[in-house]
């Protein structure tokens, strides 16, 4: 729908006119701020807000907005956000929403103090009577992806386009919105969070347990990530969030072989419908995985915020893996699905990359599930067996070290191994790194203090290894590419390899080639272990996965049937034979 040419003659308002594009954009942004200035009670039904929101669509896709267009944009997210997080009752929502569906006096000219509102009320009732496209949507998600009991269509599309249009509209630089500069919405942390970490996350994560739509856990997982620091330890697990994004994946899953099981490709409008929602939800559940930036996050918050779901992200993860080659083979058969179809294969890399490095990175090689070993798609143990190379035994000081080497300023605060929660140069703060060494970030001088005078690792005595480490590695670079000058940010980029071999053999080319003593040699091998034992997941004992987990795998490897994927392998426990020689030649 676009926006609409408005007629009006009014009440008086004059003669007869018709509102320019800019006009109606305006206008129809206005009229969604007044309807929604009261978030508990609406002015107006859902289905009328629809359609408003649809019509702003153009605003949000132009790539060189002007500073009115900018405006309009700004006032849509500080409308439409207040309505998603207020706190509702859940005990009574769905008579709430059901309310809101209801068209009740919304049609009521007297209602309205602008003078054109009255008219786009008229506009757009007609326009939802006739979306018959957004009720077919949310009747097939009704039946094959909502968990529980359903609620008024009309209120559950417009809560699916209010995330959408706010996941278009919002800011998504971190670092001004935590510094409270933005210039667009959110402008800084107290916009995002008003009420709180927990309030934001309980509402967002109420409307997407009643309508399990991807645009509603879309912006949900960009908030989270944007308020990182406050919200992914303590709110991730109470809330469930990542089981809730698990669970609705799954069942796209069923939806998906279902589609291809019953026929229901045949009617390729409803195919691309099923295949859209499909990748949308898949994209989330990465991007709510990547939540958890395991690199980074001590082994207390990686487990705290996986929240027992180790084994149900690998299964899931593997199903799509599997389900990927049957999708792309029928995009390929339909008109112009080509780049569908390579959009797909990209999406299948980026499922098997995850699988292997949440594998590894949960240390769940160490503790496979209780009774089975875990059933796996191929390409996830393939790619898992070309980057382990076993048991990290001798190895705990280099790969220790390595964390901080890579990682620079995204490590957080070296003083978060004493409690301080300053992550990813959070809260405002720029993290500031110490000028002689280069390879330690502290968030101020609290802990760059505490960590100096440290009882056990005092950063006095280990700077002035690290800082021949960096030295000597720097010669060596501009060296070999005379010319060039490393930054501090340049050296830790530098340094980025992917497996563990490559992570040994770089710190130990660098310690090499720094000729540091004995005793700084011996100071940074207990300060590598140290960081290695808090960084690293040791054996524990797992939460079972999907009951029907075997059933799917059964079903999508039958020869006889529709998919015969490649067969699922069991998890190696241990490297490939190449990465076992490699790791020898480390000894």
């Amino acid at each position: 729908m676009s926006l609409p040419q408005i007629h009006v003659s009014g009440s008086d308002y004059g003669t007869p006119s018709v509102m320019s594009t800019r006009e109606s954009e305006t206008t129809t942004v206005d009229f969604i701020v007044e309807c929604l200035r009261d978030p508990y009670n609406p002015s107006v039904c859902s289905g009328v807000l629809v359609e408003a929101l649809v019509a702003c669509i153009p605003l949000l896709l132009n790539s060189f907005p002007e500073p009115e267009q900018l405006r309009n944009k700004q006032k849509l997210c500080e409308s439409i956000y207040p309505f998603l997080i207020a706190k509702r009752d859940p005990l009574s929502l769905k008579q709430w929403m059901e309310r809101f569906a209801a068209c009740g006096d919304c049609r009521n000219p007297t209602k309205f103090t602008a003078p054109y509102h009255a008219a786009l009320v008229a506009i757009f009732h007609e326009a939802w009577e006739e979306n018959k496209r957004e009720r077919s949507k949310y009747k097939w998600m009704r039946d094959n992806v909502c968990s529980g009991e359903t609620y008024a269509v009309a209120s559950c599309v417009f809560i699916a386009q209010a995330c959408h249009m706010l996941r278009q509209a919002m800011s998504l630089d971190f670092k001004p919105i935590a510094q409270g500069t933005s210039k667009l919405w959110p402008k800084n942390m107290a916009s995002l969070m008003p009420d709180g970490p927990d309030q934001t996350m309980e509402s967002l994560v109420q409307w997407y347990k009643i309508h399990p739509e991807p645009s509603i856990a879309d912006v949900s997982t960009v908030i989270f990530n944007t308020g990182r620091s406050l919200f992914i330890i303590p709110s991730l697990p109470k809330f469930g969030y990542l089981n809730l994004v698990m669970d609705s994946t799954k069942r796209y899953v069923h939806a998906i072989l279902s589609l291809f099981d019953g026929g229901d490709t045949g009617n390729p409008e409803k195919a691309d419908m099923i295949l859209g929602l499909f990748m949308h939800q898949t994209q989330v559940f990465t991007s709510a995985l990547n939540l958890i930036n395991l690199e980074h996050h001590l082994t207390q918050n990686k487990l705290a915020a996986v929240d027992g779901c180790e084994i149900k992200m690998i299964q899931i993860l593997s199903l799509l893996v599997s389900v990927g080659p049957k999708i792309q083979t029928y995009l390929k058969a339909q008109p112009g699905g080509w780049q569908k179809a390579n959009s797909v294969k990209d999406c299948m890399a980026k499922w098997v990359r995850c699988g292997w490095s949440m594998y590894r990175h949960l240390g769940m090689e160490k503790c496979p599930p209780r009774g089975s070993e875990l059933l796996v798609a191929k390409p996830i143990v393939d790619a898992d067996s070309l980057t382990f190379f076993g048991s990290h035994d001798g190895f705990e000081s280099d790969l220790g070290l390595y964390i901080i080497a890579r990682n620079g300023r995204n490590y957080g605060c070296a003083g978060k191994t004493y409690g301080c929660n300053h992550y990813f140069e959070s809260a405002g703060r720029d993290l500031k790194f110490c000028e002689q060494c280069i390879w330690v970030y502290y968030c101020g001088k609290d802990c760059q203090a505490k960590i100096w005078n440290d009882e056990q690792y005092p950063h006095k005595k280990i700077c002035l290894a690290l800082s021949k480490v960096v030295q000597a590695y720097r010669r060596k670079f501009e060296d070999k590419y005379p010319g060039t000058k490393l930054s501090h940010h340049d050296i830790h980029e530098s340094l980025v390899v992917n497996t563990d071999f490559e992570q040994v053999e770089v710190v130990r080319d660098l310690i090499h080639d720094a000729h540091l003593t004995r005793e700084e040699a011996k100071m940074l091998k207990r300060w590598g272990r140290k960081l290695y034992k808090l960084h690293y997941v040791g054996k524990r004992e797992l939460k079972p996965g999907y009951e029907d987990y075997d059933a799917i795998v059964k079903r999508l490897t039958d020869p006889n049937g529709t998919y015969r994927v490649p067969q699922f392998k069991r998890m190696n426990k241990s490297a490939s034979q190449d990465m076992l020689r490699k790791k020898a030649s480390l000894r």
